[in-house]
């Protein structure tokens, strides 16, 4: 859980009603979820017990942790700040800087398959073509998709993503392709007309993964 704040330098400090108190600075990270602090007196006059941490990289994002202080100090009546030791209780949120956070995933599902223009591409019998296949990744912006067919970039690509509660249709636009040695071929995909409602869900759905793949840790 804590092998990520080895590249995490600066926090900020709320109070349990996630109230901004101020800044703060990483000092170590412990083996036992307990983190050192450098804060400044202003800061520490407004901490309770319990608080809200968020650790900040401008590599990887952000991290909110629900903290308990556990223990503080200062060297002397005139210095400003203090030596503060805490323990990250829970982790409450990740959001990375990336805009468009990309997660690994392998979700069984079914494509339609429409032209540029919007319409269905049909096989030999004059049905439109639905082929299964296997989403790959998934970002709030696309996906990478696996099958069998042989798709071209231009076309578009229906299915229904029912891992976020609600199912919903989303539609996509398949920007690029690769194919492998397996033989399968991947095309990687564009949302297109996403609802900010479906945008939020799969979001979510994304952080909910991220977050138990860096508890597992």
């Amino acid at each position: 859980m804590l092998e990520m704040i080895d590249e995490y330098s600066k926090a900020q400090i709320f109070s349990s009603e996630r109230v901004l108190l101020g800044k703060a600075e990483i000092i170590r990270k412990f083996e036992d979820k307990k983190i050192r602090l450098r804060v400044h007196e202003e800061v520490m006059n407004l901490m309770y017990t319990s608080f809200i941490i968020t650790v900040s990289s401008d590599a990887h994002g952000l991290v909110t942790y629900k903290a308990n202080l556990l223990e503080f100090r200062r060297e002397s009546e005139a210095d400003k700040t203090y030596d503060v030791i805490c323990e990250l209780v829970e982790m409450l949120e990740i959001i990375q800087r990336r805009e468009n956070f990309k997660i690994k995933v392998l979700l069984p599902t079914t494509i339609s398959v429409y032209d540029s223009a919007k319409r269905p591409v049909l096989d030999g019998e004059g049905n439109q073509v639905r082929l299964p296949a296997e989403i790959r990744d998934i970002s709030a912006s696309g996906v990478l998709v696996q099958t069998q067919a042989d798709l071209a970039v231009g076309q578009l690509i229906e299915f229904v993503f029912d891992k976020a509660g609600q199912p919903f249709l989303l539609t996509a636009e398949i920007i690029r392709r690769k194919e492998y040695e397996s033989g399968l071929k991947g095309v990687g995909c564009k949302f297109v007309g996403l609802p900010v409602a479906h945008e939020a869900s799969i979001r979510r759905y994304i952080f909910k993964l991220q977050l138990a793949k860096v508890k597992e840790k």
